[in-house]
């Protein structure tokens, strides 16, 4: 009887752990693509920080196409946060910790409508194209919520 008892716990650590590797994963699809615009792509950390572009052909000139976005920040920090806030033996914490993550979740989906865009000509043009998710924002967003029903598990159980 008592293996089986240490043998629950272990499996609840572990548990742990895999909200804290999925909100990992979710940090690195930030590399990969977020967001497309028509033809422009942007990487999760170009929506984030900024991104300045060059146009032109024979003649370039480098302007800003993208500024810094809080709320594109939030989506990717919340989760992380709330994924090594599980750690705590505090219950209250892990519950603050989970809903952090549920947030960064769907922030993640919505992250086409967190696009900062400068206020040059080039930004324009890309922006009339019309926003939809990229592969890493999608992917982000699975990884985020299945740390989230960890994260939730490790909550109702413990």
């Amino acid at each position: 009887m008592a293996k089986s008892k240490k043998k629950s716990k272990s499996a609840l650590q572990y548990i742990k752990y895999g909200s804290v590797i999925m909100a990992i994963v979710g940090l690195i699809m930030t590399a990969f693509t977020f967001v497309h615009y028509g033809d422009t792509v942007f990487s999760g950390f170009n929506v984030i920080f900024g991104y300045t572009g060059t146009i032109g052909s024979t003649v370039t000139v480098s302007t800003q196409i993208l500024l810094f976005s809080i709320l594109a920040l939030l989506a990717i920090l919340l989760p992380l946060i709330g994924a090594f806030s599980i750690l705590f033996k505090n219950k209250i914490i892990r519950l603050v910790g989970a809903l952090m993550m549920l947030a960064g979740t769907i922030l993640c989906f919505l992250i086409p409508n967190f696009v900062v865009f400068a206020e040059t000509i080039a930004a324009g043009v890309i922006q009339a194209a019309g926003a939809s998710l990229g592969i890493g924002a999608i992917l982000a967003g699975v990884f985020f919520g299945i740390g989230t029903l960890c994260s939730l598990y490790a909550v109702i159980e413990k």
